[in-house]
């Protein structure tokens, strides 16, 4: 049998839970996001992929792959589920290794990314 002690503080406890669900309201003007991809390398040698919004709708990113030149094969696939809101900006770091190294400065990879406004392809200079 449970004593009164430990059954009094069984019945005090409580949970506390948070929910954060996303809300988007369309304005009456067209709204669609414009996208900015750009790719730079970090001093530790990995590859930041950046997407700027600059339209006035928000993008979700669901994932993105890139190609080196001439490539069928992704040099790079990153999941992601990521919202990008109009006037922000996010950034991801790909770290690079012997085996996967990060392309040169100057290499202009393709870019493609499924997003819930449809599929997207991007061409993204690497640069400093």
């Amino acid at each position: 049998k449970e004593s009164s002690a430990a059954s009094d503080v069984y019945k005090r406890q409580r949970m506390l839970m948070r929910i954060s669900l996303p809300v988007f309201v369309l304005p009456k003007v067209d709204a669609k996001p414009v996208l900015l991809w750009q790719a730079t390398r970090t001093p530790q040698g990995a590859l930041k992929i950046s997407l700027t919004n600059n339209g006035n709708a928000h993008i979700q990113i669901a994932n993105f792959k890139l190609s080196l030149p001439g490539s069928q094969q992704p040099w790079v696939t990153k999941e992601s589920a990521e919202y990008v809101l109009p006037g922000q900006s996010r950034d991801w770091t790909l770290p690079a290794n012997s085996e996967n190294p990060a392309p040169p400065l100057g290499v202009t990879l393709q870019l493609f990314a499924q997003t819930d406004a449809g599929d997207i392809e991007a061409e993204v200079l690497v640069a400093n």
